[in-house]
């Protein structure tokens, strides 16, 4: 092979590695340049979502808590137990430590006196020292549970009324159709320092575990452990189920669907 053979050998080589070379470079930005704008779209259309639908307002709020309660029992004394240490009473929230109740659960007003509510909060199939059960509006009184009408353990609910209501008492109305991927709010306790909402999706439905019997909601709303019985609602502040668990092996907590 002559010298300009091998020149012209060399040049074209070069060329081609250097085009291969750039091919490569422009793909690989132009895939980079395409999964940013796929990022960005779907976290505009997140927002987007988020934003169509409406919050409720601070009026609103007030209202809810008017329909919305804590469930107590009364605090009994330990007669004649000696602790071998000191139990850690400054790690109790101060609400909870200096009321004369302990906050077990959360119920709703669903009109004509009557109030929903999970069974397991009461049990009332097996035995308990707890001798009577109330209900704590958001202003502090309290207002004690006079029979329980229905009660389900096998669905986790039960429907009760109370001795006397409360004057300012507002029902809560139902919404029988609650849509996957929905704006939806929880309504619980805060550790005894009051009736709190907290805002998150409705992530899907899930089957009844025993019998199929129901779809149960599972949303991603924050849920304490006594926020039991409280209600989920819709995004218009109407409620599409009864809170009632949050398995262990998960984040998300479920609901009862109210229909």
């Amino acid at each position: 092979m002559t010298l300009v053979a091998e020149l012209l050998f060399l040049s074209i080589s070069s060329f081609n590695l250097t085009f291969s070379v750039s091919v490569v470079v422009f793909l690989s930005k132009s895939f980079l340049y395409l999964f940013m704008c796929l990022f960005i779209l779907s976290f505009a259309s997140d927002f987007a979502f988020g934003e169509d639908q409406p919050i409720l307002s601070p009026e609103k709020i007030v209202e809810l808590k008017k329909g919305v309660f804590e469930i107590v029992s009364p605090k009994t004394e330990d007669l004649g137990v000696v602790y071998a240490e000191q139990l850690p009473i400054e790690t109790l929230p101060v609400a909870g430590e200096s009321s004369q109740y302990n906050v077990i659960g959360n119920a709703f007003h669903i009109g004509k006196g009557l109030f929903l509510s999970a069974a397991h909060i009461f049990s009332v199939e097996l035995p308990s020292q707890v001798a009577t059960y109330a209900i704590r509006s958001a202003d502090g009184n309290i207002f004690h549970i006079k029979k329980f009408l229905r009660y389900s353990q096998y669905r986790d609910v039960v429907l009760f009324n109370l001795t006397n209501n409360p004057q300012d008492l507002r029902p809560l109305k139902l919404e029988l159709n609650a849509e996957v991927g929905t704006q939806v709010y929880s309504i619980g306790s805060d550790s005894g320092a009051g009736i709190v909402i907290r805002q998150g999706k409705m992530v899907s439905l899930s089957d009844e575990p025993f019998e199929g019997g129901w779809k149960y909601i599972r949303f991603s709303s924050p849920a304490l452990p006594a926020n039991s019985g409280g209600p989920l609602l819709n995004a218009s502040g109407k409620v599409v189920g009864v809170i009632t668990r949050k398995p262990s092996n998960e984040s998300l907590n479920y609901a009862l669907p109210v229909s």
